[in-house]
């Protein structure tokens, strides 16, 4: 078992380093891959060897304990397994006053893995009011949170709810949580008189304050970097947020063609940029989160056999005590 346990344990720190990956595992990549697996039934296998030549001298305790543990490590093998053909996870991005409904194409392309039992969660969420809350430097988010309306089977109708980055919200068996904040820019390019060239809207990474992001346009040869300060506020000259609360937003941009810097400075959303033959304006910009949705039968198997090896434990521990009392005297 000590032999299983080392390997398990060395395999996935090497997995999760990505000594040998261009990008480290997740944690549900390395369980469900399948040289984990099969160090998973070995284990299996070692406990009901163990459980079918467990010591018959041992105090009742002890036996009890030592029953409990190796019926443990079989029903977590049981939970791995059952997790690797239901488990479901995905995620999704949404604005304020944008409906997520649960469609496959409502999830971000790539994030989807589902097992060989798993099905698409039946929740829908109506994003209200995204409420971000900042550390006292502004430097990182202390929490996100949206309040939301959401359905699914068990609702009988939309209900009023909250989402958090911190505690998740379950339906249809299904957590749901924030994972992630940005903003969301609509860039517009029009020639002289006002006729569109390009337009888009393009989720950007610009927390914290100050932080940069580009996009490029497909239809013309320029990248646009940007930085944001929600709130602007200028302290000792240079430009920083109260808050990450769209209240007066500012960006910085810097815009290029090749190497060639055509514009490096500040931009309110309300104006326009004249450069070489185009107008350029950010007329919007919005907060976004992504929602992460993971749904995984093999958690409460796994919450089981858990319980039932911190018991064995104590069993185990508590016969001990009872051997050493009764040498002692």
């Amino acid at each position: 078992m000590r032999t299983f346990t080392l390997a398990a344990a060395a395999y996935y720190l090497v997995e999760k380093s990505g000594l040998f990956r261009a990008i480290p595992a997740s944690p549900r990549e390395i369980l469900h891959s399948k040289p984990f697996l099969f160090l998973a039934i070995l284990f299996a296998v070692n406990a009901c060897a163990r459980l079918y030549l467990r010591p018959a001298s041992a105090p009742r305790a002890s036996r009890a304990g030592w029953l409990c543990i190796h019926l443990s490590v079989i029903i977590l093998v049981a939970a791995l397994w059952v997790s690797y053909f239901t488990r479901f996870e995905g995620k999704a991005i949404r604005m304020q006053e944008q409906t997520f409904n649960g469609f496959p194409n409502d999830y971000i392309q790539g994030s989807v893995h589902m097992g060989r039992f798993g099905h698409f969660p039946k929740i829908g969420i109506l994003m209200h009011v995204i409420a971000p809350q900042a550390t006292s430097d502004g430097g990182r988010l202390s929490k996100v949170e949206a309040a939301i309306s959401y359905a699914g089977p068990a609702t009988n109708g939309p209900t009023g709810g909250r989402l958090s980055s911190r505690w998740p919200l379950f339906s249809d068996w299904t957590m749901v949580n924030i994972s992630d904040f940005g903003y969301m820019v609509r860039f517009l390019v029009e020639d002289p008189w006002h006729r569109q060239v390009d337009s888009d809207y393009v989720h950007m990474k610009l927390f914290p304050a100050g932080k940069e992001d580009f996009f490029k346009s497909y239809l013309l040869p320029y990248s646009f970097f940007l930085k944001l300060y929600p709130d602007y506020q200028a302290t000792g000259g240079h430009a920083a947020t109260q808050s990450p609360y769209l209240k007066n937003p500012l960006f910085h941009l810097r815009l290029t063609r090749n190497k060639d810097i055509v514009y490096d400075d500040m931009l309110k959303p309300t104006e326009h940029l004249r450069f070489e033959e185009f107008v350029l304006s950010l007329p919007e910009v919005r907060m976004w989160v992504e929602m992460s949705f993971v749904r995984d039968l093999g958690l409460p198997v796994a919450v089981a056999g858990l319980l039932l090896m911190l018991s064995g434990m104590i069993l185990t521990a508590f016969g001990k005590m009872r051997e050493t009392k009764g040498n002692a005297q």
